[in-house]
């Protein structure tokens, strides 16, 4: 978990037991409050006592007045959901407790399979402005997935300017005939810098 410097922030809670690792941070910015926290349930592991880890760690953050978010490796995979049982009560889990799943599609695929095992829970004020989405990068075998949380702000952007001068057959005889006529004889005396100087605002005339 990075968290800016720019933040005030203080660790509420770290699990670290054999099938489940939580880590949860409180943010201060003003005088808007978030939770974050990432949980990484291990594969393979005891589907029903991780759902009790999982129910553990909501009720405590129910308490918290602001905004939460949470990412979790959970390795359950929600394409699955109308299909294994665990999986459906995983999510009504989140659910009922007031946290809203933004990831959507698949976040693992493999050559013949693919899962949707990543995600970030939500639960915000529901004026706040929510955007998620998943990076289609092979950094690693999950693909990133990412949620943007308020207001984006737009940065207004001063245009760019591009000074040119149209060139045509005319146009490039007359060069010609100035840098000819041009007297160069300064250049043998200047130095190079100078010389390059003098040798550009005359071509840029």
């Amino acid at each position: 978990m990075y968290i800016c410097d720019n933040y005030q922030f203080s660790i509420r809670t770290v699990i670290h037991i054999l099938e489940f690792e939580t880590i949860l941070a409180e943010i201060t910015h003003g005088m808007h409050k978030l939770v974050i926290g990432e949980v990484y349930r291990v594969p393979n592991t005891n589907e029903q006592l991780s759902s009790n880890r999982y129910e553990t760690i909501l009720r405590k953050l129910l308490i918290f007045n602001g905004d939460v978010m949470i990412g979790t490796d959970q390795n359950f995979n929600y394409l699955n959901v109308e299909r294994h049982g665990n999986t459906r009560d995983l999510l009504n889990l989140f659910i009922t407790n007031g946290f809203i799943p933004t990831i959507t599609k698949a976040t693992r695929i493999c050559h013949s399979t693919s899962t949707l095992i990543d995600n970030i829970y939500t639960k915000s004020n529901p004026n706040e402005n929510i955007s998620s989405g998943i990076l289609i990068v092979d950094i690693s075998d999950h693909l990133p997935v990412f949620v943007l949380l308020g207001k984006l702000t737009q940065t207004k952007r001063i245009p760019k300017v591009i000074t040119y001068r149209p060139i045509d057959e005319t146009k490039i005889h007359n060069m010609a005939n100035y840098l000819d006529k041009h007297n160069w004889a300064s250049l043998d005396v200047e130095n190079v810098v100078d010389e390059n100087d003098s040798f550009t605002n005359t071509i840029n005339y």
